[in-house]
This record gives C-alpha cells, structure tokens and sequence, in this order.
C-alpha cells in the first residue's frame, strides 16, 4: 500500500462536484445506461450473490461515482458500493477508494486529492470519458443464483469415509510457528489497511467541516 492518508485537495473542488454530477448527466442523455439488471427481468423473483465488475483502478473510480453521483443502478447503488469495498477490503487494494466508499459528502474528495493519478483532464477525459462509463455500467452485473434440478438420490451401504486421519507424522498448523507468524503478520497488514481507510474518512470528514463546504443539494 503506497498510500499515506494524506490529503492535497484542488483549489477548484468548490465546483468540481457540480461539474461531476453534470458530466455524468450529460452521459446517460447521451447513452443508454442499463443498470445491474435487465429492466424486463422481474426484480421480487430474481436470487443473487454477490456482483461482478471491472476491477481496474480507473474503472473502480467511476463506477464509484456513478453511484454516488449518476442515479443508474436502478436503487442497487448502495449494494454495488458494499460489493466494491468488500473486494477491496478482502485484497487490501486501494485504501483511498475503499474511503470513497464511505459517503457520498467525501468520496470526491478523497478521490480527487489522494489519488496520485486524478488530474481534472483525467477526471473529465478518462475516467468520465463515455465510452469508459458505458463499459463500467454494462460489465456491473448482479451474480445471478440459476435454480437446479434436484439429483437424485443414490443409496449406497456402508462408511463413505476412508482414512481422511491426519497422518501423526504431517504438519499441523496448530503446533507449526510459521503459520502462526504468518498469521499474526496478515492480521497486521488488515489492521494496516483498516487504519489508512479510516484516516482517509476522517481527513476528509475534518476538511469539509473546517472549510464549511455544503456539498449535498
């Protein structure tokens, strides 16, 4: 993790959410954005588990603020933003985006000051280009549950186990201290990683309060 939680916000960032939230307006006119499931399909009779969608940086970006700021995943915003911090999370990526996901008040601006790649031309050109947003919301999709025919049942006679002991003479974790400081060093990385997305949360929330800035309408 090369992030710090340190925080450089733009002098234009005032304005900037506006010109977010526009942009992303001037897109769906533009384009036909389809959300995370088909309109014909009927939402009460639908099982799902989980999301997929693109796991590039610049793709996490927008599909972050297209939630908080594009009104496209037809009320599965706040779902789609769980699914993206708990990848996130899991894999120890990106602490910044994991805060962004946070609230819809500080995701900007944790994205805009502590991303090293944001740039307003990158922001409008790249990561709100149309075709990257169209792609974004075409490839987040609901990890739809399909129902299936029941196996039938076979019968059989006898113990199905056979000689699943642990051979005495096999390693077992529980008296191995590598996999102890193995664990002791993930757990450390995790609460690492749970710090730097906190005190990106709580340096932004720290800056809107000290610079007064209302950015909800």
């Amino acid at each position: 993790m090369e992030s710090t939680g340190t925080l450089s916000v733009p002098e234009n960032f005032a304005s900037l959410c506006s010109s977010v939230e526009d942009r992303i307006q001037e897109i769906k006119k533009d384009r036909r954005l389809q959300g995370p499931i088909n309109p014909k399909c009927e939402i009460s009779s639908l099982t799902y588990d989980g999301m997929t969608f693109s796991k590039k940086y610049l793709d996490l970006i927008t599909l972050i603020l297209l939630c908080w700021y594009g009104d496209v995943f037809q009320g599965f915003e706040s779902y789609v933003l769980y699914e993206v911090r708990t990848y996130l999370e899991k894999n120890l990526l990106f602490p910044e985006l994991a805060a962004a996901c946070s609230a819809r008040e500080i995701s900007l601006l944790i994205i805009v000051s502590a991303s090293k790649k944001y740039s307003d031309r990158k922001l409008f050109g790249t990561i709100l280009q149309p075709e990257r947003v169209e792609r974004v919301v075409t490839q987040a999709r609901l990890r739809l549950v399909h129902s299936r025919r029941a196996k039938r049942k076979i019968r059989h006679r006898g113990y199905r186990d056979h000689g699943s002991l642990r051979p005495s003479d096999r390693w077992s974790e529980t008296s191995d201290w590598s996999f102890t400081e193995a664990q002791l060093l993930e757990e450390q990385k995790r609460n690492e990683y749970t710090d730097l997305v906190d005190l990106f949360v709580h340096s932004a929330g720290d800056w809107l309060l000290k610079n007064s800035l209302k950015i909800v309408k």
